[in-house]
């Protein structure tokens, strides 16, 4: 995250970075960033950077302050209460595993994996869909089919995808 600030308190703009911590839950850290959003005042002069780091020192406390570490509790806590695993959403979403509906999500989930994988391998090697289907021969709207998880693919065609189109071997295994 970025913050921009003029000297003599001039215009203040808040701007997310690459990587910016989305704190969407933290009223007390959104009420922060909103008050400098809110606070804008044009001027002419010169914008001053500050990083995400140096506005919680000034505006919160420096680490290790009892003001500080009571922002950083509240946060954890806040968030705490809003985070689940993945595993618990998928028990949420389409039941423990052993359950029809599970396992319906668990064989769509390695086909679109599948998919996926060919797809890399495709762009890795700088192929179009059509020039994969010449070379394995099958057609550019199976390919398709394949890589947007909108069909079933046999082993032997996917062998011959793997082998002939993208120059790889396949390698299975069985869990139980």
């Amino acid at each position: 995250m970025r913050i921009d600030e003029t000297p003599a308190g001039g215009m203040v703009t808040v701007s997310p970075g690459k990587n910016a911590f989305n704190p969407l839950a933290n009223s007390k850290f959104c009420t922060l960033l909103q008050t400098f959003q809110t606070s804008t005042i044009k001027t002419k002069e010169k914008l001053k950077m500050h990083t995400l780091k140096e506005v919680q020192d000034k505006y919160i406390g420096k680490i290790g302050t009892p003001s500080r570490d009571k922002f950083e509790y509240e946060l954890q806590v806040d968030l705490a209460g809003k985070l689940t695993s993945f595993s618990d959403h998928l028990d949420d979403q389409y039941g423990k595993r052993g359950t029809t509906e599970r396992e319906q999500y668990e064989e769509e989930f390695e086909a679109f994996k599948l998919g996926a994988m060919i797809q890399e391998l495709r762009k890795k090697q700088g192929m179009t869909q059509d020039q994969l289907a010449n070379k394995c021969g099958t057609t550019k709207t199976y390919i398709s089919r394949i890589e947007n998880n909108a069909s079933d693919i046999r082993l032997s065609t996917l062998m011959r995808i793997i082998r002939e189109g993208l120059g790889g071997n396949l390698k299975l295994s069985v869990r139980g």
